[in-house]
């Protein structure tokens, strides 16, 4: 795509340029079932339409109508961005394999790292109130991590959420 945006426009100022680019790549991503003569068209009959109503997005534009070369360079550039789109469709599968990889790696650092600190206090009490509220037998937290501790509050929570499951699935039998 850069490539392409110092071969085409030369004509029009860097900010004209840039206005433009910008522009069509949204209009393009917005229209992106529709082929490149569509959306060509769609796009000059937007303009044509703001300016017929003295409202133009881009005065240079206009001027350049009927300039076969502005035509040529919106196509090109129109093209590119199509198989820009193309291409990131196709990556996607990769590119998400990629993140749930990292995002597995990165919860297989933190536990290890929460394998070797200490529980907080928060913790430690939430533990203990858990314990109390479902009647469960503590385990000995002296030598206990940050993850044991995480684990057997998780272990606490599944086990009170299948229990209200159930009374909830009994209550809406009857």
């Amino acid at each position: 795509m850069y490539e392409i945006k110092n071969s085409i426009f030369l004509y029009l100022t860097k900010r004209q340029k840039a206005m433009l680019c910008t522009y069509l790549k949204n209009f393009t991503r917005l229209n992106k079932n529709l082929d490149v003569d569509e959306i060509l068209n769609k796009f000059l009959e937007d303009e044509e339409y703001y300016n017929n109503i003295q409202n133009p997005h881009f005065y240079f534009v206009v001027e350049n109508f009927e300039n076969e070369e502005f035509i040529l360079d919106v196509k090109k550039f129109i093209k590119s961005i199509l198989k820009g789109i193309e291409y990131k469709e196709k990556q996607k599968p990769f590119l998400e394999k990629q993140k749930e990889y990292l995002k597995a790696q990165k919860k297989i650092i933190q536990e290890n790292k929460m394998k070797s600190e200490k529980p907080t206090e928060k913790q430690l009490k939430y533990y203990t109130k858990l314990c109390k509220k479902y009647g469960i037998e503590q385990k000995n937290t002296q030598n206990a991590s940050k993850f044991d501790l995480k684990n057997w509050i998780s272990e606490i929570l599944d086990k009170s959420d299948e229990i209200l499951k159930n009374r909830f699935n009994i209550v809406e039998k009857n």
